[in-house]
C-alpha cells in the first residue's frame, strides 16, 4: 500500500508539472499583497488603499513567509500547492482507513482524488483551494477516526481532540 501511494504521487506530481495550464491570475492578487507586506508597505494591494482582497488569511500568511524568505512566488506558491495536493492524497488514505475501508479501497480512493482534474490544476495555481483541501480532509479524516474509531479506543484521544480543533481554526483561517 505505501508503494501504491508513493507511486501515485509521483504520477500526480508529474502530471501536474505537465499540464500546460496558464498562471492562474488570482493567485498575483496573493503574489502582490505579500509582496508589499514584505516591503513594510502593509497589508495592501495598493498602497494607501486598505481593502481584504483576498480570500484565505492562512495562504497570505505562507505566502508571506516564503517572499520573507526570498522565494519568487509565482514559483514558490504552486509548489506550495503541489505539497498541499499531495498532502491531501495521504490525508485521503487516511480518511479511508478510519472510514474501515480495505487496503485496495484506500489507494482506488487515492487515485480517484489524484487524477481528479481539477486538484492537477490546483496542484500549479498558486492559490488557497489545495492548502483548504488538504485541511478539511485531514479534518474530517481526525474527527472520524477520534469518534466513529474502527479500532478500540486509543488514550491519546485529547491530542487528537485537541489537533482537531486547530485544524478547524486553521479551516476558518
Amino acid at each position: 500500500e505505501h508503494l501504491a501511494i508513493g507511486a501515485l504521487l509521483a504520477l500526480h506530481s508529474a502530471l501536474a508539472l505537465l499540464l500546460d495550464t496558464v498562471a492562474e491570475e488570482d493567485a498575483f492578487i496573493y503574489y502582490r499583497y505579500a509582496a508589499h507586506w514584505v516591503r513594510g508597505l502593509g497589508l495592501v494591494f495598493n498602497v494607501g488603499e486598505w481593502v481584504e482582497g483576498y480570500s484565505s488569511v492562512l495562504w497570505m500568511v505562507l505566502l508571506v513567509a516564503l517572499a520573507s524568505l526570498d522565494i519568487d512566488l509565482p514559483t514558490g506558491a504552486p509548489l506550495l500547492s503541489t505539497l498541499c495536493v499531495a498532502g491531501t492524497i495521504l490525508a485521503t488514505r487516511f480518511l479511508a482507513r478510519a472510514l474501515g475501508l480495505a487496503p485496495r479501497e484506500r489507494i482506488l480512493a487515492c487515485v480517484s482524488v489524484a487524477l481528479f482534474f481539477p486538484f492537477l490544476g490546483w496542484s500549479r495555481s498558486g492559490l488557497d483551494t489545495a492548502c483548504n483541501a488538504l485541511l478539511v480532509t485531514g479534518f474530517a479524516s481526525l474527527y472520524i477516526d477520534t469518534q466513529y474509531p474502527v479500532a478500540p479506543s486509543r488514550a491519546d484521544g485529547l491530542l487528537r481532540q485537541s489537533l482537531g480543533g486547530v485544524l478547524l481554526l486553521l479551516i476558518a483561517l
